[in-house]
């Protein structure tokens, strides 16, 4: 408790104004200590948390030649932006609700079960209008404006 002297404070207005102010700034200071100790939702550097719908998926362009699972397999799609859950520090690509990115799968579009069997956990593939959450990484991209984005893994809901 603050005891603060008549003399100071002549009247009850100016006592409850301090005494407001003090609290406010006690509560202020006690939640922006908690926030600074806290990592925000976990989220690592350089990714933003989503709940996002696929859009699109782009063709893949295949060849006889072909090796690497995104040179068989769709890897691309647009991806609509429905939910931000958390932003990991230097995410400097900032992505607001319905905004529609272009985002490379790193393991495909396709169930992962048989292409990645050393994959940890399974992923079950996505289609036009399948809804997931994931954490997509933001590079800086080479000769464009802006970054691309990529998912590794992710959870369709």
């Amino acid at each position: 408790m603050i005891f603060i002297p008549k003399q100071i404070l002549p009247n009850h207005r100016a006592t409850a104004f301090v005494l407001l102010t003090l609290a406010i700034l006690f509560f202020h200071t006690q939640n922006s200590t908690a926030q600074m100790i806290a990592p925000p939702n976990n989220v690592p550097p350089s990714h933003c948390r989503i709940v996002g719908k696929i859009v699109e998926v782009l063709p893949v362009k295949t060849s006889k030649e072909a090796t690497q699972p995104c040179q068989k397999y769709a890897c691309k799609a647009k991806v609509q932006v429905l939910k931000v859950l958390g932003i990991g520090s230097g995410f400097h690509s900032p992505l607001s609700l319905d905004k529609t990115i272009l985002v490379k799968f790193a393991f495909t579009l396709q169930p992962t079960e048989k292409l990645f069997p050393e994959l940890n956990k399974a992923m079950p593939g996505l289609t036009i209008g399948d809804k997931f959450q994931a954490d997509v990484q933001a590079l800086p991209s080479m000769g464009e404006q802006g970054s691309s984005f990529t998912v590794h893994t992710y959870k369709k809901q």
